[in-house]
């Protein structure tokens, strides 16, 4: 049975979040968070400060080129420092409003956050599962904006992925689940360890795969970044930024209305009205 905020966010078309997801403290009050088995995560060893300072902040002033960001949800894949939460609550962003999917051994540290941190709303889940845990889209189609205003998905593997996550993947779903709002940003770190994904090649893998995605749902890229960096673990790391606009045409029959070089018709398959080549 669903419950009545639940029913009553349906009735009024408001995305919805897992309800997987408690605030930090109410997890502690209910004891839903409990120490246990897991690995964890290598960066946490390091102080934040060290880490992701100048990613976070790009990140964050792509997002804040968004509209309503106050009232859209942020999900990281935060660690036991919650340094990018904080970094968010820094620029604006109600703790409440900030999503923390995390099944390694770091999330029982969260209970130890201090007070200005005790609403973020954490789960002892994969993003995958977070993803796919979340209440259908109340509309068919990508037309109506997700929860989601930010997605940071700050993986420690490369992006084909281990047996613990599937970047690919993850991505896919989050945009054909409609999580993301038209507006809005998704952040995807990667690390270049694996031989098949070294140095521009990754970067081109990356936006090739989210492009593909974005096209496919509706969701119309309007700026890129990228960066480059060694993690003080010694991994070579890429960070890319990919901001969302609102579609500025709407699709006719499902293919793009532009014109090749030639000027023939583009005719490529677009949800939007103009394939990615077109609308930038």
């Amino acid at each position: 049975h669903e419950s009545p905020e639940t029913l009553m966010a349906q009735q009024n078309n408001t995305p919805q979040i897992s309800q997987n997801f408690l605030s930090i403290k109410d997890a502690a009050a209910k004891e839903q968070i409990r120490r246990g088995p897991g690995r964890r995560c290598k960066a946490d060893k390091f102080p934040r400060e060290l880490i992701k300072n100048e990613q976070n902040e790009a990140i964050l002033d792509q997002f804040a080129l968004t509209k309503n960001t106050q009232t859209k949800h942020v999900m990281t894949l935060d660690g036991a420092t919650l340094g990018t939460s904080t970094a968010c609550i820094k620029r604006g962003v109600p703790p409440s409003k900030i999503l923390v999917p995390n099944p390694t051994a770091s999330y029982y540290e969260f209970l130890q956050a201090p007070q200005e941190l005790q609403e973020i709303r954490v789960a002892h889940q994969s993003v995958a599962q977070a993803i796919k845990e979340f209440p259908p889209h109340p509309n068919e189609g990508c037309a109506v904006d997700g929860p989601l205003g930010l997605a940071y998905l700050d993986y420690c593997a490369t992006l084909t992925g281990n047996r613990n996550c599937r970047p690919k993947s993850d991505i896919n779903k989050l945009m054909k689940r409609c999580l993301l709002a038209q507006e809005s940003v998704l952040a995807v770190t990667v690390t270049r360890r694996d031989r098949n994904y070294k140095g521009p090649n990754l970067l081109r893998e990356i936006e090739t795969h989210v492009t593909t995605a974005a096209d496919a749902n509706g969701y119309r890229i309007a700026d890129k970044k990228d960066m480059h960096y060694r993690s003080p673990t010694g991994a070579n790391m890429l960070l890319v930024i990919f901001r969302f606009a609102s579609p500025t045409v709407p699709a006719q029959g499902g293919r793009c209305q532009g014109t090749t070089k030639k000027g023939a018709p583009c005719q490529r398959r677009s949800k939007t009205g103009y394939c990615h080549d077109h609308l930038n």
